[in-house]
């Protein structure tokens, strides 16, 4: 999950769908990679990444749609795109194909407590960790774990469990995001401040502004605690 290991897994993933082009699972990998890359922030702009993710998952699907692997890449696209909706049916859709499957419960978990789900959310998350432990990409499930804390009111246990996300991908914003407003509400100035920080140099642009317009969750109340708690750790408007 390094930059270079990324760009030589699309490099593969290229040439292997060039040369079987109905190979699908080879498309939902390729959009995994592209996923990455642009929670990563190694495309500009981030969105073009996670929209070709999406082309790539979608494609997949329509290849194979009975593979738990291609809804399982098209769900963590849309979730990553926020179309929490699409994202929920396409994780759920990779779970009734293979109901051991960790990373699609991880997927189906952060979804649902975007969408506003949260215990349910929840719920899918530990099964994840269950599920799998020791999962390489582990951080999306933590990244789950720490949204579905966070709007529970369990500053601490969502601080524990973003630490250990972005421990495993160092520039997830996502949890750099709850890690502010979690020690914001515990007031913890200075801590809030330093992940503050660490947000605007990964992305300059990043304001209150631009959180309102893609908050990621869908109820306007937790919408308002997030801008509300990014304002106190102190991003600028």
């Amino acid at each position: 999950m390094t930059k270079d290991g990324l760009s030589d897994a699309v490099s593969h993933l290229s040439e292997a769908v060039d040369i079987e082009p109905d190979f699908a699972n080879a498309y939902a990998q390729l959009g995994q990679c592209h996923c990455y890359i642009a929670l990563n922030g190694w495309v500009r702009p981030v969105r073009n990444g996670f929209e070709e993710a999406k082309r790539l998952g979608e494609e997949a699907v329509r290849l194979a749609p009975s593979s738990p692997q291609t809804n399982y890449a098209l769900a963590h696209a849309l979730a990553a795109t926020g179309q929490t909706e699409r994202a929920i049916t396409a994780a759920r859709r990779a779970i009734d194909l293979n109901p051991n499957f960790a990373e699609a419960y991880a997927v189906l978990g952060l979804a649902l407590v975007f969408f506003g789900e949260t215990e349910e959310g929840l719920t899918a998350c530990l099964r994840a960790a269950r599920s799998n432990p020791r999962d390489a990409r582990g951080s999306l499930l933590f990244s789950g774990l720490g949204h579905a804390h966070w709007i529970l009111g369990d500053y601490e246990q969502a601080v524990e469990v973003s630490k250990k996300g972005l421990h495993e991908f160092p520039t997830n914003y996502g949890s750099m995001v709850i890690l502010a407003v979690s020690h914001a509400y515990l007031g913890h100035e200075a801590e809030a401040r330093s992940y503050v920080d660490d947000l605007l140099r990964l992305i300059p642009r990043f304001t209150l502004t631009a959180l309102r317009k893609n908050p990621m969750f869908m109820r306007p109340e937790h919408i308002e605690r997030l801008v509300e708690g990014m304002r106190l750790a102190g991003l600028p408007e």
